[in-house]
């Protein structure tokens, strides 16, 4: 899939000049390009902060998890101490 998507880029100034019967701009078409590397850039840094919010709430959820399952480890200690289950 990612072949395919390189040799189509590469292709893709070739495919447009066979395409189009008139003389093509290309300084035009660099502008456009230029103006969405721009847009590129905040999605780009949109998804970087997605990532690192979703680290981040992971980490909390990871200890909230372990501080729940230390606090069910301790409260079966306790009922099987008050059970007479353990042998120390």
């Amino acid at each position: 899939m990612t072949l395919l998507g390189s040799f189509a880029i590469v292709l893709s100034p070739f495919l447009i000049g066979c395409i189009s019967d008139s003389e093509i701009d290309w300084f035009r078409l660099a502008d456009v390009g230029q103006a969405y590397g721009s847009v590129s850039v905040l999605v780009s840094a949109l998804a970087l902060v997605g990532i690192v919010a979703t680290s981040i709430i992971q980490s909390r959820q990871m200890r909230i998890a372990l501080e729940y399952a230390q606090r069910e480890q301790h409260a079966l200690l306790l009922r099987m101490a008050m059970e007479g289950n353990c042998s120390a």
